[in-house]
C-alpha cells in the first residue's frame, strides 16, 4: 500500500477538523449532515471529537505503513494493518448504536421535562396525564373550528367512558385567548402551551386536534384534528349511536311538519279520516308517517350543557 493515500486522507481530515473548530468557535450556529441520521445536526465538541478521531485512524495508519517492516511485524505482528480497518469499524458502529439510542433518550428527556402550566404560570409535568388516562384537545386563538367546538367540548365528559379525562390545552398565551370571547369559559381552567411544544410534540396536525395519552403512550396514540374526528376519539360508541338517534329523530320531525304544512296548503281536508297518516320516506331513505292533523311537531330535547 502506498503512503500517498493516507497522507492525502490524512490531510483531508485535518482541513476538515480545521474547519470545524472554526465553526464551534464562530458566534454563528451551525449544522452538519455529513452522517445523515447518524450524527446530530448541531456541530459542537461532539463534532470536534470526532473529527480527531477520524484524524487519528488514517495517521495510525500512516505511522504503522512507514514504519519498519521488523518493527511493525515486531510489536504488532500480522495486526500492523488490520487494527485501523477494525479501530474505523468500531467507531462506525459506534455511531450506529449511539444514534439509535439517541432518539430514544431524546423522547426519555421530552416527556421527563414538558410540561404546561396555568394562567397564573404553574406548571403541570406532561407525565402527570397518564394516570388517569387522559384526552388531552388543543385550541388555537386564531382557529374558526376551535370556537366552534368550544360549545361541544363543555359537555364531552358525559359521552366518555369511566376512568378518563378530559384535559383542555391552549396552544398559545393567556393574553392570545383572552382576546377571543368564545374561549372565557376556559380561561381559567385550561393548560397553556405557550410555546407550543406539547402541540408539536404530540404531531399535531392542525386545530381542534386531540390524542390519547397513557403510561403506554405518554406522547400520544397519534393526534387527530377536527371536530369528527375528536369525536370518534373520545365519545363512546353508546353515546355516539344515542346523538345518532337524536339526530335522525330531529330531521324526522323537520319532514313531518314540512310534509304535514304542505297537505294542508295543498287542501287536505280533515273530513278524510281514512287518510289521516301517510307513510313518506326521508332524504336518507328512512320511511316516516305524517299525520296533517297533528298540531305540534315533536321537540328534540335541548343537550345537556356541563363542565368538567
Amino acid at each position: 500500500m502506498a503512503a500517498a493515500p493516507l497522507a492525502g486522507a490524512t490531510a483531508l481530515f485535518v482541513a476538515f477538523l480545521v474547519v470545524i473548530v472554526r465553526a464551534v468557535r464562530s458566534a454563528v450556529p451551525a449544522s452538519c449532515n455529513c452522517f445523515g441520521g447518524l450524527g446530530a445536526d448541531e456541530v459542537g465538541p461532539r463534532t470536534v471529537v470526532r473529527n480527531v478521531i477520524f484524524v487519528v485512524l488514517p495517521l495510525l495508519a500512516l505511522i504503522l505503513h512507514t514504519a519498519p517492516a521488523s518493527v511493525a511485524d515486531d510489536r504488532l505482528g500480522g495486526w500492523a494493518y488490520v487494527l485501523p480497518a477494525v479501530l474505523a469499524a468500531g467507531v462506525a458502529g459506534g455511531l450506529v448504536v449511539y444514534r439509535n439510542n439517541a432518539e430514544q433518550r431524546a423522547e426519555r428527556d421530552l416527556i421527563d421535562n414538558l410540561t404546561v402550566q396555568t394562567r397564573a404560570g404553574d406548571r403541570l409535568p406532561i407525565r402527570e396525564l397518564q394516570d388517569p388516562p387522559s384526552y388531552v384537545v388543543f385550541f388555537s386563538a386564531g382557529c374558526g373550528a376551535c370556537s366552534q367546538a368550544i360549545e361541544e367540548f363543555r359537555w364531552w365528559p358525559h359521552a366518555m367512558a369511566e376512568g378518563y379525562d378530559l384535559v383542555p390545552v391552549l396552544a398559545g398565551t393567556p393574553e392570545q385567548f383572552a382576546m377571543v370571547p368564545e374561549f372565557e369559559p376556559l380561561l381559567d381552567h385550561a393548560w397553556y402551551d405557550p410555546e407550543m411544544k406539547f402541540y408539536k410534540a404530540v404531531g399535531g396536525p392542525g386545530t381542534p386536534a386531540g390524542t390519547l395519552i397513557d403510561a403506554a403512550h405518554p406522547l400520544g396514540n397519534g393526534a387527530v384534528a377536527g371536530i369528527g374526528p375528536l369525536r370518534e376519539l373520545i365519545w363512546t360508541p353508546e353515546f355516539t349511536q344515542q346523538r345518532r338517534r337524536e339526530a335522525e329523530a330531529r330531521r324526522d320531525d323537520t319532514a313531518r311538519e314540512l310534509a304535514r304544512q304542505a297537505l294542508i296548503d295543498g287542501g287536505w281536508d280533515p273530513a278524510w279520516a281514512d287518510l289521516a297518516e301517510i307513510v313518506l320516506t326521508n332524504d336518507d331513505g328512512r320511511q316516516i308517517t305524517v299525520n296533517p292533523m297533528s298540531t305540534d311537531a315533536d321537540t328534540a330535547p335541548d343537550e345537556e350543557s356541563a363542565t368538567r
